[in-house]
């Protein structure tokens, strides 16, 4: 008689099993994939589809821009096997960090967070010129939170272009502000919040809980 696999956690993987069953529970785990493999599993891997993967590696995460706190990573291969999945869940599994525990400093820089709060002190988008000779669009805000703690952010990029179609609507009400994967760093020696390039996500007035309280702030 053939048994049942016994599921486990993305939290428990370690690299000393050759084969997991994998059970959702909404625990993250980063994965990589070498550049020569880009072109046959890039048009598998879709944000938000949920996807039946095989015959990959498990090896230790490390380094800068890190976006979970788990020890290790995935690594896909030339015969990684990514495939749909049909399970249906909208949970978004955000791990949202409170402004307190950011603001104390204590937090490791290498891993990226989530973070919501509302968009106060919108400026300007603004080009600037870089020493390569190439332009970069950056715009600087405040997110506030429900305790009205606040945090220094800048977006770059197209990030910024789309913080910047909401200033007017930010002056009349509020907007509420989701960056997933966000960057904890520094400018002119103040803790700052920004986007990690392209790993981050913008998400203006998500559907979650949190934007009902902050839309009830008063301005």
């Amino acid at each position: 008689m053939k048994t049942t696999p016994k599921l486990s956690y993305l939290s428990d993987i370690r690299p000393y099993k050759p084969e997991w069953w994998v059970q959702v529970k909404g625990n993250k785990i980063q994965a990589s994939c070498k550049k020569n493999y880009l072109l046959s599993l890039d048009a598998d891997c879709r944000v938000g589809e949920w996807k039946n993967v095989e015959n990959f590696v498990i090896t230790p995460a490390g380094g800068g821009y890190r976006p979970t706190n788990h020890p290790y990573k995935l690594s896909f291969m030339k015969f990684t096997s990514i495939e749909p999945y049909e399970y249906n869940n909208i949970d978004m599994f955000l791990d949202l960090v409170e402004f307190e525990t950011i603001l104390s400093g204590q937090l490791d820089n290498n891993h990226l967070i989530d973070v919501v709060g509302q968009a106060v002190d919108i400026g300007e988008k603004l080009t600037l010129q870089c020493s390569n000779g190439k332009e970069k669009k950056k715009i600087e805000f405040t997110l506030r939170d429900i305790n009205d703690e606040r945090i220094p952010c800048c977006l770059w990029e197209n990030f910024a272009d789309t913080l910047e179609s909401y200033i007017e609507e930010a002056q009349l009400g509020v907007v509420v502000c989701l960056i997933r994967f966000a960057k904890i760093g520094s400018f002119r020696s103040k803790l700052q919040i920004s986007n990690a390039f392209d790993t981050s996500q913008l998400l203006i007035n998500p559907p979650i809980e949190e934007s009902a309280a902050l839309n009830a702030l008063e301005l």
